[in-house]
C-alpha cells in the first residue's frame, strides 16, 4: 500500500493534483483560443465549460491546508470507475460477451487492486465526499457564475438540443424567408457572443487560480505576470455585459404571451 501519511499545505498530494489539472486547463485554454480563432463556437463553448469547473476544482484544491480535496477527489475517482467497471461486467454477462466479459472482470480486478493500495487514503480520517458541480461553485464563492454559465452551457456537451429549439422556433415563427434569415443570424450571433462571454470568464478563473497558487507559495514575480492576463479577460468580461445590459434593457416587448402560443402554425 502507498504511505499518505503526510498531511498539510502542498505535500504530496495536493501538488500532484494541482500540478495534473492545471497542466489539462492549459491545453483545454489552448484549444478553446484555437476554436475561437477557427470560428469553432460550439467546439470554444464546450471546451470553456470543461476549463470552467476544473478551474473551480483547482481553487478548491489551491485552498486547502490539509490534504482532503486531494484525498477526496481521488477517493471519488476510484469509486466511479469501480461503479463502471461493475455496469461492465453486468452488461457482459446479459449481452453473452466472453471476450467483452474477460476484458471486463479483469479491469474489476486492476480497480480492486488499485483501491487495496489507495486504502490508506481514507482509512484514518473522515474524509469529506467530493461535492457536486454547483456546491463547488458555493464553496469558492462563485455560485453566481454556476447560474449565468456553468448551468447554461450544458447543453453545449449534452444534445444541443438549444441550438435545435432556437431553429425549430425560427421556422415555425417566420414566414419571410428575409425575417428568417435575420432571425438565424441574431442567434448566431448571440452563440458566438456567448462562446466568447464563457470562453474569457473560464481563462479569467483560471488565472484566478494560478494566481491564488502563486500568492500561497509567495511567488509574487508570477501572481504579477498572471494579473496582467486576469485583468484582459476582465475588459472583455466588462465590455460585454455593458453590450448584454444595454440589449436587455432597450430590448423591445415580446410580440405574445405564453396565452399566444396556440396561434402558432402546426
Amino acid at each position: 500500500m502507498l504511505d499518505f501519511n503526510k498531511d498539510g499545505e502542498y505535500t504530496l498530494l495536493p501538488k500532484v493534483a494541482l500540478y495534473a489539472i492545471g497542466s489539462n486547463l492549459n491545453d483545454l485554454n489552448v484549444g478553446i483560443l484555437s476554436c475561437l480563432k477557427a470560428s469553432c463556437y460550439s467546439s470554444a463553448e464546450a471546451l470553456a465549460r470543461c476549463s470552467l469547473e476544473n478551474a473551480i476544482n483547482l481553487i478548491l484544491i489551491v485552498n486547502d491546508v490539509t490534504t482532503n480535496r486531494s484525498r477526496s477527489l481521488l477517493i471519488h475517482y476510484l469509486s466511479q470507475t469501480k461503479k463502471r467497471a461493475d455496469h461492465w461486467v453486468t452488461y457482459a454477462k446479459n449481452d453473452s460477451d466472453p471476450k467483452g466479459l474477460e476484458r471486463a472482470e479483469a479491469f474489476v480486478e486492476q480497480v480492486a487492486m488499485m483501491k487495496h493500495m489507495f486504502k490508506p487514503l481514507d482509512s484514518s480520517r473522515k474524509v469529506p465526499g467530493w461535492p457536486d458541480a454547483k456546491n463547488r461553485f458555493i464553496s469558492v464563492g462563485m455560485e453566481r457564475l454556476y447560474h449565468i454559465l456553468f448551468a447554461p452551457a450544458s447543453d453545449s456537451i449534452h444534445g444541443f438540443s438549444e441550438d435545435v429549439f432556437n431553429q425549430t422556433l425560427i421556422e415555425l415563427a417566420q414566414d419571410d424567408a428575409v425575417t428568417k434569415d435575420a432571425a438565424h443570424t441574431a442567434t448566431r450571433a448571440e452563440k458566438i457572443s456567448f462562446a466568447y462571454y464563457l470562453a474569457a470568464n473560464s481563462v479569467a478563473i483560471f488565472c484566478e487560480a494560478a494566481g491564488q497558487l502563486a500568492s500561497r507559495v509567495k511567488r509574487p514575480d508570477v501572481e504579477e505576470m498572471i494579473s496582467v492576463y486576469a485583468e484582459k479577460m476582465l475588459g472583455v468580461i466588462s465590455e460585454h455585459e455593458s453590450v448584454t445590459d444595454f440589449y436587455f434593457e432597450s430590448r423591445p416587448d415580446l410580440p405574445f404571451t405564453g396565452s399566444d402560443t396556440c396561434n402558432m402554425p402546426s
